[in-house]
């Protein structure tokens, strides 16, 4: 028997990912495949395959509040974050400094197994760490 499967996810491929050039900090690190990959064995419950990219993933898992942002972007409804008209220049700058400095954090979690758990304990360590109050 065949099967046909329809994979609601592809979409994201005709569009560039939200993020694309908006942090440029976080998308050279995550280039580095060690660092990829802490970012997803930290991440190891979740969803990433429904972002464009992992520096899409990184942003809207930390910083929350542009998920709805993210997904009308990817349906064809919103802006890109850089061309956002709340975004500035200053938030983008502080926005690639902490995520750099998550994804840092990743890597040295990621193998340490007193910090193995669910995405949902790492970003309450992040937020507690690493993002100020006020910038989520």
């Amino acid at each position: 028997m065949i099967g046909l499967r329809l994979d609601m996810g592809q979409y994201q491929e005709l569009r560039p990912p939200m993020c694309e050039t908006a942090l440029p900090k976080l998308t050279e690190l995550l280039d580095n495949k060690l660092y990829e990959l802490a970012v997803r064995v930290m991440a190891w419950n979740k969803d990433i395959d429904r972002y464009a990219n992992l520096v899409d993933f990184m942003f809207v898992e930390v910083l929350t509040t542009w998920r709805y942002a993210c997904f009308r972007y990817y349906d064809g409804k919103g802006p890109n974050l850089k061309n956002h008209p709340k975004v500035t220049e200053e938030m983008l700058s502080t926005w690639d400094d902490q995520l750099c400095s998550c994804v840092l954090s990743a890597y040295e979690c990621a193998f340490d197994r007193s910090h193995s758990g669910s995405w949902t304990r790492f970003h309450k360590y992040l937020m507690n760490t690493h993002i100020k109050r006020g910038e989520k």
